[in-house]
């Protein structure tokens, strides 16, 4: 945080407050608290200490903490304890980066596993001291110094129960499939991560247009001695050496046309696109797609035609139908390579086609491509463009702007790669995932039918395994002579089963036991099939499936603390961006549906994305934003929690981040409820919480005591929704009609003493303290402590639960109406050019035709007029004598008032006028009015004649008048 000189007011008010809080325990008090509804569970999702905070991470610590408070002052027991996501590759790049390991293979040659995941662990916490600074700072109550963390063993081992109950259940199954695949990490990555980071990045790749020569005795489509070429379009140029098939659309029609001397196939809807620029083509003949099913080809440079899966195959290099083809782009012929595309895959899958990888782990072509041999691949497309155009085999070269995806972790390109890996099926719990969806309360409600299904309708089988070091092993181990696997699911089973238990571990107390690599890779098991020795397999788990597991692995389940886990299931509340539907909360979901037959989670917010105010991503390198210390720092953390709670992206949607935003929340609910109780401290400092009780006997008392308990049904249905919008709106509009109406209206009587008056306006704070406690803590507690709240914290205190006998709902309607004349009349005055403080004989309105009696006396007073009628628009300006005093008297009243401000003076204190005029309406204005100026400027005697020295002069309505103020 920066130095206190810049800190505002408010923000040093707040770290009081917070010191005060940390010093009483407050938050350990609010545990302890009587909780007659039980428990309230609530999930908090595991984040990464390798950065500072940022606004979305504020964000979705402010939620929690609101909802938590919330629920404790509504009557529950809610536990917050914090967790850490230690795992994975975050950490790794990290401890990469701080050791200048260059790639995968250093960490393994060089360092050694068991090194490389020390630095991991010791590296894993390192801004963990700086979050707590900032959780703290923002009001935020968590059980931060009692934090799982999912590197510890019993966490691990809960993950290794959990997998294995999957594995007993047939859902895990180790097979080959199309992942999007980090070169740089050397592992794969889920669809899922590099969607939620938004990890597409707008690049310019070479595309080439290639062709593949049909063979000779295809005379059905050729004509005799001209060479055909069927051609096909790709953007990964890269990839086009382990081609070995082509697929066609059936349905689609062909032209066979004549270029250069040669004959190409290309779609007919996509011959003018193809052949732009090029001159002299002539269209020959159409041939239907279905015709050219089965064609042969020759490949563009057959690297592998000695390839055990090439050599004596006799489905390689032919034409196949397929419905993924297209005439949208390219030429309506696609390459087939089961080894980096998905669809690719599937189709060389389904045709009987070899899957050849060409490319090494980090991206580098093998020897056996011998003209690009160690060369990284995704570079050289340009280079392999004109190697195929030495060959003739170019037709075209162009530049293809398009989304590509990158690591969400190192920023390396992805490739799509045809990996062995391990995978859960989803497809057999799929029914069951949509099924238990029905149960779950999403805000915003379109999520549930829309975005969530959507995610889990399409879900692929989940891939859980990572080719890398730090974070939880697979508990697969597998046989080195046969095909026997087996998955451990305890550390009990593990040295019940191993051979050399003893040898790698000196405990089975699971709290001093690593099961990180590299130990447990040294512990060994005997086949149960072929007494063979069993090595664990060497990948690791995917983090999604430890973070996934935070509702029972927290707990040690079920080693430890089972009916506390499961009492705790589902949980009742959740909440994270709306990336997190197609991670965290989807593998929640399907974790928990797969173990315990439930959803893991009731009710969830899902709130959308933190933009900079130009709609960009936030940019440390382009300052596109301010720090959060300086806003914490400036405004305090009310108001970022009241700016955020209250915006867009509540609701799913982005919101810009503004500033002015914070600003707008310090200056309109921050400043003005204090303002409030300051006014408020000025007549009731002496009451106590007994003294304070709402009256009716006032219609301005009786008035806001209604729009208090309509305000706190309204908030609480809001709550009770997970809508904190409508949260921060209610709050917002009775804040603004207590200060610029009750109070405003109130003043006078209050300075005159009206003790019911004084007694409900504390009241209505002291209620509205506790409105606010879970949106504004720091505000709510300091209200509290003004108006002599009953507890030592309003956190501490109850719900305020509305009482439905003090809404009077006829005079909340009618109270619309007065506001309603009384803006009209305004624009009235205003347009005629009449001050307010000028009586005028009426105002006529045609809004209503009858008002209370009392509401009527409002509206006159408020437009300050004599009467109000009903009838034609009419606002009279004629102004008497009488009128022209009147008006007279309150310029001398504002002015007056305004000397005692300017010379310190409070509400406490008593006055002496001392006056000195010629003018005559001004002696004529104290002689008629001087009981009411009295009351008006809290004087007790006004004293007409000569004023000697300290004097002000100052006019009025045009009269000059010497003022003197005598504080008594």
């Amino acid at each position: 945080m920066t130095n206190k000189a810049k800190k505002s007011e408010y923000a040093q008010r707040e770290e009081k407050i917070l010191a005060k809080w940390q010093r009483d325990k407050t938050f350990e008090a609010s545990l302890k608290k009587k909780s007659p509804k039980g428990d309230y569970t609530f999930l908090d999702g595991p984040p990464f200490a390798t950065g500072l905070p940022h606004y979305g991470s504020l964000l979705s610590s402010e939620i929690k903490d609101a909802i938590a408070r919330y629920q404790t002052m509504r009557g529950f027991h809610v536990r917050r304890r914090w967790g850490w996501d230690c795992h994975g590759l975050p950490i790794e790049n990290m401890v990469e980066a701080e050791l200048k390991i260059p790639d995968k293979k250093a960490i393994e040659d060089k360092l050694g596993i068991a090194k490389f995941n020390e630095a991991c662990r010791k590296s894993v916490l390192g801004y963990a001291k700086d979050w707590k600074v900032f959780v703290d700072r923002i009001g935020r109550w968590t059980e931060f110094d009692n934090a799982y963390k999912t590197m510890d063993s019993t966490y691990m081992e809960s993950v290794w129960w959990a997998l294995k109950q999957m594995w007993d259940k047939d859902l895990i199954y180790h097979g080959r499939r199309v992942l999007l695949y980090c070169p740089r990490c050397e592992t794969p990555i889920s669809n899922a991560e590099v969607a939620m980071d938004n990890s597409y990045k707008q690049v310019t790749d070479t595309s080439v247009t290639v062709k593949f020569k049909v063979k000779n005795h295809e005379a059905r489509i050729m004509k005799h001695g001209v060479p055909t070429y069927l051609v096909a379009w790709t953007t990964t140029p890269w990839s086009l050496f382990t081609v070995f098939g082509l697929s066609v659309g059936k349905k689609f029609d062909y032209s066979l046309i004549e270029y250069n001397g040669e004959q190409l196939i290309i779609a007919k809807d996509r011959v003018e696109a193809v052949m732009e620029g090029l001159d002299r083509f002539k269209v020959v003949k159409n041939i239907k797609g279905k015709d050219l099913i089965g064609l042969e080809f020759e490949h563009l440079v057959n690297y592998f035609y000695r390839h055990p899966e090439v050599k004596g195959n006799k489905k390689v290099y032919k034409v196949y139908d397929a419905d993924y083809v297209t005439v949208e782009e390219g030429t309506g012929i696609v390459t087939i390579n089961g080894s980096y595309g998905e669809d690719d895959f599937n189709q060389a899958q389904a045709q009987g086609l070899p899957v050849v990888m060409d490319i090494d782990e980090q991206g580098n072509f093998k020897d056996d491509v011998k003209d690009f041999a160690g060369k990284y691949a995704l570079n050289q497309n340009d280079n392999i463009a004109k190697f195929l155009d030495d060959k003739g085999l170019l037709l075209r070269q162009d530049k293809y702007k398009h989304p590509y995806p990158h690591c969400h972790r190192c920023e390396t390109k992805l490739q799509y790669r045809a990996l062995p890996s391990w995978f859960i099926n989803i497809q057999k719990v799929k029914p069951e995932l949509l099924k238990l969806n029905e149960k779950i309360n999403w805000y915003p409600g379109h999520l549930k039918h829309g975005r969530f299904k959507k995610i889990v309708e399409g879900a692929p089988d989940w891939n859980i395994s990572r080719n890398r070091y730090w974070a939880s092993p697979l508990p697969f181990w597998k046989c080195e002579s046969c095909t026997e696997h087996v998955c451990i699911g305890s550390l009990a089973e593990l040295k019940k089963l191993s051979t050399n238990y003893n040898q790698v571990y000196k405990s089975d107390d699971i709290n001093k036991v690593d099961l990180h690599r590299p130990f447990v890779d040294k512990v060994k098991l005997k086949c149960s099939k072929c007494k063979s020795e069993m090595s664990r397999v060497p990948e690791v788990v995917d983090g999604w499936v430890e973070s996934g597991s935070a509702p029972f692995a927290e707990h040690h389940y079920p080693f430890e603390n089972k009916k506390i886990a499961e009492s705790r299931m589902p949980a009742d509340f959740i909440a994270e961006y709306i990336a997190q539907t197609r991670t965290w909360f989807y593998y929640l979901h399907v974790i928990s549906t797969i173990l315990f037959k439930k959803p893991a989670f009731s009710n969830v917010i899902t709130t959308g994305t933190i933009l900079a105010a130009n709609g960009d991503k936030f940019s440390k390198s382009k300052r596109n934003f301010t720090e959060p210390t300086a806003l914490l720092d400036e405004y305090g953390a009310d108001p970022l929690r009241l700016y955020m709670l209250d915006s867009p992206v509540m609701d799913a949607r982005d919101l810009f981040f503004d500033d002015r935003g914070v600003s707008e929340a310090y200056r309109k609910v921050v400043q003005i409820s204090r303002n409030v109780v300051t006014f408020y401290e000025s007549y009731g400092s002496k009451l106590t919480t007994k003294d304070l009780k709402p009256s009716t006997k006032h219609v301005l008392d009786k008035y806001i005591v209604s729009l208090l308990n309509q305000t706190a049904t309204e908030v609480t249905e809001a709550w009770e929704s997970y809508d904190t919008i409508k949260v921060g709106k209610s709050i917002r509009s009775f804040i603004t009609e207590l200060s610029t109406w009750y109070l405003r209206r109130s003043r006078d009587r209050f300075k005159a003493g009206d003790e019911d008056g004084i007694k409900t306006f504390g009241y209505v704070l002291l209620e509205m303290s506790k409105l606010l406690a879970p949106i504004a803590p720091y505000l709510a507690e300091d209200i509290y402590e003004r108006v002599k709240g009953p507890e030592k914290s309003v956190h501490l205190d109850n719900w305020p639960v509305a009482n439905k006998k003090l809404i009077d709902s006829k005079l909340l309607d009618q109270m619309e109406l007065v506001h309603d004349i009384v803006e009209r009349g305004l624009a009235a005055r205003a347009e005629a050019g009449v001050k307010i403080r000028q009586p005028l004989t009426s105002y006529a309105t045609d809004l209503v035709k009858k008002l209370d009696k009392d509401l009527i006396e409002l509206v006159n007073d408020e437009l300050n007029i004599k009467s109000l009628k009903f009838g034609k628009v009419k606002l009279d300006v004629k102004l008497t004598g009488e009128l022209k005093l009147e008006g007279l008297y309150r310029e001398l009243v504002r002015t007056i008032n305004g000397l005692r401000k300017k010379q310190g003076l409070t509400v406490a204190d008593r006055i002496v006028l001392n006056y000195e005029t010629s003018s005559k309406d001004i002696v004529k204005v104290f002689d008629t009015w001087s009981k009411e100026m009295q009351e008006a400027i809290l004087a007790d005697e006004l004293l007409a004649g000569m004023v000697d020295d300290e004097v002000e002069v100052v006019e009025v309505n045009g009269e000059k008048i010497k003022i003197k103020l005598i504080k008594k």
